[in-house]
Order: structure tokens, then C-alpha cells, then sequence
């Protein structure tokens, strides 16, 4: 609840707080679910220095090459948000924007990733594989039992940072790596 930090300071609810002992926990969700990475990327709150903070949010990103982790993390935030709000009088809320299943590196997806091997050994480009835990639409593809592989494009690096680049001469590189590919399967659609 908003009030002035002066006059109506005990009138107010610092949302900040609150959250703030919400995300004390967070070294708890990582050691209870060590198969997970989890990450507070994104904290706002407050208008300005003299307002106490009505409002309050934090963006997690978690990602887990199992299963049933973010049901985990779910219940883990759940409790927590139940056992603050028992003692603080700032409203908690867990809002979920998507939850995507994690893409399994299974036999389909390692005879694509073989053959993508061998496309780039004939383009003399090294192929390995990394896993990301991934919440791209690429988890769309894997949930519904397609081989699935990321990252095609060009050559760069930082990913997601204000000092991400793209390297142009990998461009035409990568589009021969890509074309090779699709014509392996198309030549050979039983695969």
C-alpha cells in the first residue's frame, strides 16, 4: 500500500520488503533443486524515494533438464509466499508466463545432431553441444516428440546482454551448414 515516507509512513505497505524476504530464499531453491538454474533477472518496485512502494516484482527465469523441477520450485515459492504472508501485511503473488517443458537430448534429437556433425565436418565447422536448459519454442518442438536442435543461425557471442554481437562472415557459413542439412533429409525422407 502507497503512502507518503514522511507523513503517512505507518499508513503504508512496503511491497519492496516483502518481496525482498521472499527472495531471501532463493539460495534455499537453489540447494533444494541443484538440478536447476534459477534466476532473478529482472526487480521493480517504487515510484520514488519519498512514496512508500505499493508495488513490487520480480521476473525468475528457471530452467531444469528435469522434469518435475519447476513443479518443485512452484510448491518450494508457494510455501514461502504462504509463510511471509502470515507474518507481513504485503500481498504476495506467484504469476506463471509460460512453463516449457525442457528438451531432452533422446535418440531422435542425437541422430539429427550426428547428422549435423558430419554436415559440418564436411563445411569444416567444428559442431559440439551445449546444453542451456532452453525455454525457446524449440521446448515446443521437443514436448511434441520432434528431434530438436537450436541454435542454426550465425556465429556471435554475450547472448542476451547490451554487448551481444553477431559475427557477419559466419552468415553464409551457417546458411551452407543449414542447406547441407535440409538436403541430407531431403534426399533421404524415410530417415
Amino acid at each position: 500500500k502507497s503512502a507518503h515516507a514522511g507523513r503517512h509512513f505507518n499508513e503504508g505497505i512496503n511491497a519492496i520488503e516483502g518481496l525482498i524476504q521472499l527472495l531471501n530464499h532463493l539460495p534455499q531453491w537453489k540447494k533444494n533443486i541443484p538440478t536447476a538454474t534459477i534466476n532473478s533477472g529482472e526487480l521493480h518496485g517504487g515510484t520514488a524515494s519519498n512514496v512508500v512502494p505499493g508495488q513490487a516484482f520480480c521476473r525468475i527465469n528457471a530452467r531444469s533438464f528435469e522434469p518435475n523441477d519447476l513443479v518443485k520450485l512452484k510448491t518450494l515459492i508457494t510455501k514461502n509466499i504462504d509463510t511471509i504472508q502470515q507474518k507481513n501485511t504485503a500481498k504476495l503473488s506467484l504469476h506463471i508466463e509460460t512453463i516449457k517443458k525442457p528438451k531432452l537430448f533422446n535418440k531422435k534429437t542425437e541422430s539429427l545432431f550426428n547428422q549435423l556433425k558430419k554436415c559440418g565436418e564436411a563445411h569444416n565447422i567444428c559442431i559440439d553441444w551445449e546444453e542451456s536448459g532452453g525455454v525457446s519454442d524449440g521446448n515446443f518442438l521437443s514436448e511434441a516428440g520432434l528431434p530438436t536442435i537450436d541454435n542454426l543461425g550465425a556465429k556471435g557471442s554475450n547472448i542476451h546482454t547490451k554487448n551481444e554481437y553477431l559475427t557477419i562472415s559466419s552468415l553464409e557459413e551457417r546458411i551452407n551448414l543449414t542447406l547441407s542439412l535440409l538436403n541430407y533429409y531431403n534426399q533421404n525422407p524415410k530417415l
